[in-house]
């Protein structure tokens, strides 16, 4: 999916006064951050924050997001000021429209 199939996509949530202000954010890989004293196996294998978490939790992390994923901003200049909606696409799909004041 390309950047303009995902702005038209997210386009059809928010008013049109609101389209030209489309901007895209789009999701990196996992996290770069890591716990020096978590090792399992191997010296050169350390987990990633994410995943150091989430075996201590006990919990599992949700599958990586694809190229079809990025987050779009749209922003609204009123009277009390800017408000901003941002669509979030996961996998060529609406996931959520989020308002924040």
């Amino acid at each position: 999916m390309t950047t303009e199939q995902m702005i038209a996509l997210a386009q059809q949530r928010v008013p049109e006064h609101m389209h030209k202000t489309a901007k895209v954010v789009k999701l990196g890989g996992p996290a770069v951050a890591t716990l020096a004293g978590l090792e399992k196996g191997p010296a050169n294998t350390v987990p990633s924050l994410d995943e150091a978490m989430a075996s201590e939790l006990g919990q599992t992390l949700p599958p990586p997001t694809s190229a079809d994923s990025a987050d779009i901003v749209f922003h609204d200049d009123g009277q009390i000021g800017r408000r901003s909606t941002v669509v979030q696409i996961r996998n060529g799909r609406v996931a959520n429209v989020l308002k924040r004041g």
